[in-house]
């Protein structure tokens, strides 16, 4: 899932989960970085940690 939010000093923020089910347990990733710059620049990254995921 994507999410977006601005803290309460207005900074843009973004983010991106992996959710899953397993064993009768639910496990979340969760990557949430301001939006203006760091967000693009490690979302490969990040797409990368959340594709190994297992």
């Amino acid at each position: 899932m994507d999410l977006s939010a601005k803290t309460e000093n207005g900074l843009d923020m973004k983010g991106t989960a992996e959710i899953a089910t397993a064993n009768g347990k639910l496990y979340l990733v969760l990557y949430i970085a301001p939006a203006e710059h760091y967000y693009a620049a490690t979302l490969p990254e990040v797409e990368s940690v959340l594709a190994s995921a297992t």
